[in-house]
């Protein structure tokens, strides 16, 4: 295959997959995996298929269908409207958005401490960390952010 061929079968599946345009590095990279033979388009298809960009973008599309949507993280279940930030919801649940957080919330954050939250934004941390502490406080100074979160809670 030459490689305006090759090239062609990944812009192909990024469209279909990412529904994006490659961008430079992404299309040098896989356009040279398969000219080396390493992948071929069945396994192309498979990386973007398992992506946590693909994942992300399929649970974006899910959670604006629905007005409340189930987030399930290390074992703690909470419920939010995803509004305009399906894409952040979908990106906590992929396990992309900081993970290190929740581990630090994981160890530290028990039913003997308080926790509280400067800058509680929307709530992620929030509705996590105050399954595993004694109290949970939450200051939010934007007050649009602060009406998502108040919808979260």
């Amino acid at each position: 295959m030459n490689e305006n061929t090759i090239k062609e079968i990944v812009r192909r599946c990024y469209l279909q997959y990412l529904n994006r345009e490659p961008d430079d590095a992404g299309l040098k990279h896989y356009v040279h995996l398969m000219q080396t033979g390493q992948i071929d388009e069945k396994i192309l298809q498979n990386m973007f298929v398992n992506s946590p960009e693909y994942k992300i973008n399929q649970l974006t599309f899910s959670y604006k269908q629905i007005p409340k949507i189930k987030i399930e993280k290390n074992g703690k279940t909470f419920f939010v409207n995803p509004s305009n930030n399906a894409s952040f919801w979908a990106s906590m649940q992929v396990g992309v958005w900081e993970p290190e957080t929740f581990k630090i919330f994981d160890i530290f954050l028990d039913k003997n401490h308080s926790y509280i939250d400067l800058g509680a934004w929307i709530g992620p941390t929030v509705l996590y960390g105050c399954q595993n502490a004694k109290f949970c406080y939450a200051i939010e100074p934007d007050p649009v952010a602060l009406k998502q979160l108040k919808n979260n809670v």
